[in-house]
């Protein structure tokens, strides 16, 4: 993000957060928690390089995309979000997940601003009925009923 910020090349960031998680612990056990966080981490692995992706917190992980603008990352989210539904389909353990994204310079000025951006694009996809993408640039322009094409909506 440094170098980001030194030479203005743009920089996406991506939050996902497990939605439900805390319940999938609760019901099912800490071992199915954490396979189904394999899973996703396997399954971001899958849709982007696995040098860009990174577990963030206990049910999060966070995707810095270098030279990307936020129409590019847009679809790289509803792609994880198509992958990561389909995988956990069939798995043991059915989860859903939740994103936010936000782009640098785009949308932020420093990383920081880039962190609480994505973040509140992700509590916004989760405040908006979960298992969808948040952009920023879209809650700016449009208000809560934006989100990405593609995105799956929540299930029951």
């Amino acid at each position: 993000m440094l170098g980001a910020q030194e030479d203005g090349a743009s920089v996406v960031l991506i939050m996902l957060d497990v939605d439900n998680f805390k319940q999938v612990n609760d019901s099912l056990g800490h071992q199915a928690g954490d396979q189904a966080l394999r899973e996703i981490a396997t399954t971001l692995g899958d849709v982007v390089d696995q040098k860009d992706a990174y577990r963030y917190g206990g049910d999060e992980f966070a995707i810095l995309l270098p030279v990307y603008n936020q129409a590019r990352a847009a679809k790289v989210a509803a792609g994880l979000l198509r992958a990561i539904n389909r995988r956990t389909d069939d798995a043991q353990v059915k989860v859903t997940v939740s994103l936010g994204v936000a782009a640098f310079p785009e949308n932020a000025s420093s990383a920081q601003e880039l962190i609480y951006r994505a973040d509140m694009a992700l509590n916004w996809a989760k405040s908006a009925g979960k298992s969808q993408v948040g952009q920023w640039q879209n809650q700016m322009e449009s208000g809560p009923q934006s989100t990405v094409s593609g995105s799956v909506p929540a299930q029951g």
